[in-house]
């Protein structure tokens, strides 16, 4: 199976999404939480969509029901709490990641 690298995602800001657009939330420990963990664990799961938000949530979809509602990335600056280094989305935001792997 491939892994999934920084080089193969790319994210948006976007408002919270709806609970009806989560398919998956994968449990991940919050000292070692990272956006690569959370994408990682949402393709390992068989997903194509993950978010990640409020500095250690982590969410995954395959399709939207909703449209996102894009804001300003500045909204998405809350640091990783397993790697204060990435932005893991913000209060009330996700920093939503699409990735292909071929």
């Amino acid at each position: 199976m491939p892994s999934v690298t920084s080089a193969d995602w790319f994210f948006i800001c976007s408002a919270s999404m709806s609970a009806q657009d989560v398919a998956y939330t994968p449990e991940i420990r919050r000292d070692l939480f990272t956006v690569e963990r959370c994408i990682t664990a949402c393709y390992d799961a068989g997903y194509h969509l993950a978010s990640v938000g409020n500095a250690s949530e982590c969410y995954c979809w395959n399709t939207l029901q909703h449209s996102l509602s894009m804001v300003s990335p500045g909204e998405c600056n809350l640091p990783c709490t397993g790697k204060s280094s990435e932005s893991c989305g913000g209060v009330k935001r996700m920093n939503v990641s699409h990735f292909a792997v071929c």
